[in-house]
């Protein structure tokens, strides 16, 4: 009987300690400071640590580090699942507005970039009486390799849907959940479970995503302080 009450209470324990650390957890993330400010002080106090206090501030390294690896482990599938979310919330109609309207934007926007480019240097010339003497090979190196605009459009179609998630190629990822979204609009009986499916992943990595930024503050912390402390101010 008594290895059993002792178990009993070691489970009680355990709870009780997960229940504070998810308390914890809550009031953290509905504290009334912004992130953005949390952030700020995150970066002061790792610059203050990572001077003073260099040799103890390499310790935090790991923090930021599982901080980033998270953050990638949670693009794909938020990417994915948002995408196609999207796509099948809206109709035809408006998804070929939609795309008509982020067409348009594109080209102005890209139009707009080369407006800029060519006008700032026109009116304020920086730069033109600096010297590169020495600063420039004599020999410009050899082009090996040429940019195709066709190979590049291509290589936006993945051929491999295991290899683009493998590589995380973003574009191609971006890609594929368009086309899956499209195929689920116009499956709309057979695609009913998957629509739902997608939803909740879509809400879960929502959910995950604003708990993992919620402690932004403390990775950047940790990786204001480990950088300094390696690299110096």
């Amino acid at each position: 009987i008594y290895p059993l009450g002792l178990k009993e209470i070691f489970k009680c324990r355990v709870n009780c300690l997960f229940c504070h650390i998810i308390r914890y957890v809550n009031l953290y993330c509905e504290y009334t400071m912004q992130l953005w400010t949390k952030t700020l002080i995150g970066i002061a106090l790792g610059a203050f640590v990572g001077v003073f206090f260099s040799k103890e501030a390499i310790l935090l390294q790991p923090i930021g580090d599982m901080f980033l690896r998270l953050i990638s482990c949670l693009i794909i599938p938020l990417v994915f699942a948002s995408i196609v979310n999207g796509v099948t919330s809206v109709t035809s109609c408006q998804l070929r507005r939609i795309g008509l309207y982020t067409l348009l934007l594109y080209l102005f926007t890209t139009i707009f970039a080369i407006f800029l480019g060519y006008l700032l240097p026109t009116l304020c010339p920086i730069g033109t009486s600096l010297s590169l003497d020495g600063l420039i090979p004599t020999q410009s190196p050899a082009i090996t390799k040429t940019v195709d605009l066709t190979n590049v459009l291509v290589s936006l179609v993945p051929n491999n849907l295991f290899k683009a998630l493998y590589e995380q190629n973003l574009i191609q990822i971006m890609i594929l959940s368009l086309a899956f979204g499209i195929g689920l609009n116009l499956c709309p009986k057979q695609g009913t479970l998957m629509k739902d499916w997608v939803q909740s992943l879509s809400t879960i990595m929502q959910k995950l995503a604003l708990l993992l930024m919620s402690f932004s503050p403390i990775a950047v912390f940790a990786l204001m302080a480990a950088s300094i402390s390696t690299m110096g101010v």
